[in-house]
């Protein structure tokens, strides 16, 4: 009676032959299997399916009771389309199993379907809410790009439990057999569909309700809990779809700054240093918290250009505030990070300098705000291949972070690595990194995003060094690493596939370093679109490797893409990099069907 839905095949007895088989008689339900019947539908149709599924299975964890083997085969679809949830056989009562685990530890997993198991299921773990969660996540995978998250044809039982514990999927957009299947699953039902698969249970949707109501937002249009991007990530997807919400922060910034500025002539006779250090962080929280969570009214109307809003408000910083350098470097510095995520490194630069400016005359000194701003104009510097300035900031940082006692140290370290390497001072970065990564052994775990970066850097500088074996030990260290971490950045993920793909590359392991060329490159397209110097640089080094494989014409309109990006950010560099690519594809073409040197792209243009 607990498990009596519309959605769920009734059970009406159960119990064991004399040989104690347990049985049960169940509704007999005639349908097809859920992934069967999924391939007659539409997306918008197959994600409505799997709702009622959701509902039936919320219903059930409701009941207290939890499936334990949520597959197609246990999910019947009528001829009348309603899905019907079979196979409780197998299911336990959630109150007997948190009752198991605390007796014994471990829990014994019991029967189920390996390919659809959670990771804590195969690891004898406890059996909760959130192992059938993973399982919806699992089919929800294959309902939206017809594959499983992990299983490959010839994977073998070994592989794939190890997959299903350690290794992050493809999004499913990724895997998508057609353009406009990819163009569709990108984004939103990626988001959803890997925060379902999180390999943590407290780090998936708290319900399967919760699930369904995530699709829904989905299908209605509306902004998404999952979304895994950066807050700038959330920000460019709400400029493209509202003009007015975006362009409002203009109007708000400008409000807000005025605001500061009236208040503080009021405030002016009374304990004016402490309001104004609260006032600074009010304004300043204002507008993180603006452009980390503006979301669109839904009214429909082109995209904005980015760069002319924050340009409208750097416009307005830069006529108030002059007489409060504290609020006025905090906003100095959020403008410039903006900036920033947008590769508009010319303008971020400038920002910053003037934020370390203010930090540098203030008293008494906010030593974190000026460690801060130290870096992050570092940072800025080292994008612009500005290596010795970047240098020379980072190492009047380190000082104040050891003065704090704070662990980001370790963050400066490896940023102070990648400036050496950039001056080709590659032996005395391996010496900075081995440093850092003998400091963090001692306070991060072998998958902390900490000893990720540093394997990084020392992925780079041994690929600098063309000690290629010893590079892909490193980078692939580091892409572990990254992927054990459920919070890493999608970008930190394709700088390590980009990097790696090179280095597979010039030790002509041309099928890997393709995978992992295209993996940077699409992650870099979902998370910054087409018009930025990441997607470009990737666009140009998959354009490299097509060249050595004799795909000239793919290689070609790639490198057209990533030559228009330079050009309309004003990269020279960049672009003269292009044009020599370009000139060597007209060089094979004009030979009529000879084929490129293997090696030879990688061996012209080195690692960038």
């Amino acid at each position: 009676a607990d498990l009596d839905h519309p959605h769920i095949a009734r059970i009406f007895d159960g119990g064991a032959t004399q040989g104690t088989l347990p049985f049960f008689v169940m509704e007999y339900v005639e349908g097809e299997p859920f992934d069967v019947a999924c391939a007659k539908l539409t997306l918008e149709e197959r994600l409505e399916l799997f709702q009622k599924v959701c509902g039936a299975v919320h219903h059930a964890h409701r009941s207290l009771i939890v499936h334990r083997d949520l597959k197609p085969g246990n999910i019947l679809v009528t001829a009348d389309g309603e899905p019907k949830l079979l196979d409780f056989g197998i299911a336990k009562p959630l109150d007997r199993e948190r009752e198991s685990s605390k007796e014994h530890g471990r829990t014994d997993p019991g029967p189920m379907t390996i390919a659809f198991a959670s990771p804590e299921q195969l690891a004898g773990g406890p059996i909760t809410i959130g192992t059938d969660i993973y399982s919806l996540g699992v089919l929800l995978y294959r309902v939206l790009s017809g594959q499983h998250p992990h299983h490959t044809p010839n994977i073998s039982t070994r592989e794939l439990i190890r997959a299903i514990g350690y290794e992050v999927p493809n999004p499913p957009s990724r895997v998508a057999e057609t353009e406009e299947a990819h163009r569709r699953l990108a984004g939103d039902l990626d988001a959803i569909a890997l925060k379902t698969l999180s390999k943590r249970p407290e780090d998936r949707y708290d319900s399967a309700a919760q699930l369904a109501e995530e699709i829904q937002l989905h299908l209605d249009d509306l902004p998404i809990r999952a979304w895994r991007g950066t807050w700038f990530g959330r920000l460019r997807k709400s400029a493209r779809r509202n003009k007015l919400a975006v362009a409002a922060s203009v109007f708000l910034l400008t409000f807000s700054l005025s605001v500061t500025v009236l208040w503080r002539h009021a405030i002016q006779q009374k304990t004016e240093a402490e309001q104004a250090r609260a006032q600074a962080e009010r304004t300043r929280g204002f507008i993180v918290d603006f452009f980390k969570a503006v979301e669109p009214d839904r009214s429909p109307g082109p995209g904005v250009d980015l760069k002319k809003i924050l340009d409208s408000g750097r416009s307005t910083l830069e006529k108030a505030l002059q007489d409060e350098p504290q609020i006025r470097a905090d906003l100095l510095g959020t403008l410039a990070t903006i900036y920033h995520a947008l590769a508009l490194w010319d303008d971020a630069m400038h920002l910053q300098e003037q934020a370390v400016e203010h930090r540098r005359a203030q008293r008494p000194r906010d030593t974190r705000k000026l460690a801060v701003d130290l870096n992050n104009l570092a940072i800025t510097l080292h994008a612009r291949r500005e290596h010795g300035r970047a240098e020379a900031l980072l190492r009047e940082s380190l000082p104040l972070w050891n003065e704090l006692g704070d662990p980001f140290e370790l963050n400066v370290l490896a940023s102070l690595g990648a400036t050496l390497i950039g001056q080709d001072k590659v032996q005395e970065a391996i010496e900075i990194y081995e440093q850092a990564l003998e400091r963090s052994r001692s306070s991060a775990p072998t998958g902390h995003p900490k000893i990720a970066s540093i394997y990084y850097g020392l992925g780079a500088a041994h690929k600098r060094l063309e000690n290629h074996a010893e590079a892909e030990q490193y980078l692939v260290g580091a892409l572990d690493a990254y992927q054990r971490d459920p919070d890493a950045k999608v970008s930190r993920i394709a700088q390590v596939h980009s990097a790696l793909g090179e280095v597979l590359h010039t030790l002509q392991r041309f099928t890997e370093a393709r995978a992992h060329l295209e993996q940077a490159l699409d992650s870099r397209q979902r998370l910054f679109g087409d018009r930025h110097l990441g997607t470009a640089a990737s666009q140009r080094k998959l354009a490299l490797l097509l060249i050595d494989e004799g795909e000239l014409e793919a290689a070609e309109s790639l490198l057209k893409q990533a030559g228009d990006t330079y050009s309309a950010l004003h990269n020279e560099g960049g672009a003269a990099e292009v044009r020599r690519a370009r000139d060597r594809v007209s060089e094979i073409s004009s030979r009529r069907g000879s084929e490129a040197e293997p090696g030879t792209m990688a061996a012209v243009f080195g690692p960038s």
